[in-house]
């Protein structure tokens, strides 16, 4: 995966959370947003370490 790739997958993930979480009164219950929270961190912490040994 390219580290043009990660970004916009970082950035079509971070879309699809905002738009979950402004219709979610209780963001830690809902184990939908967890998970792309949570697959959210990887992909930025993956696009750090590229971009720092690039």
């Amino acid at each position: 995966m390219s580290i043009q790739e990660v970004r916009n997958e970082i950035d079509s993930l971070k879309e699809i959370l905002n738009k979950m979480a402004s219709n979610e009164k209780n963001i830690y219950t809902n184990s939908e947003l967890v998970n792309l929270s949570q697959k959210l961190d990887i992909l930025i912490n993956k696009y750090i370490h590229m971009t720092m040994s690039s």
